[in-house]
């Protein structure tokens, strides 16, 4: 388990080229949860969503 989610999310932004995609799922969370993760952080949009899969945008 991931016990620094904000680290996680800022290097995954570091890492990503702009305009880059990130594919997550949220497997051991709640679809909500792992939501306010998401936009707590306000590093990537969502583009899309099939049941727990989330295609997001880095933003710049």
């Amino acid at each position: 388990m991931i016990s620094d989610r904000e680290k996680l999310l800022e290097e995954l932004h570091r890492v990503l080229k702009s305009g880059g995609i990130l594919f997550a799922t949220a497997e051991h969370l709640d679809p909500k949860e792992f939501m306010n993760v998401f936009a707590r952080e306000n590093l990537f949009t969502l583009i899309e969503q099939r049941g727990e899969v989330f295609r997001f945008l880095k933003r710049d």
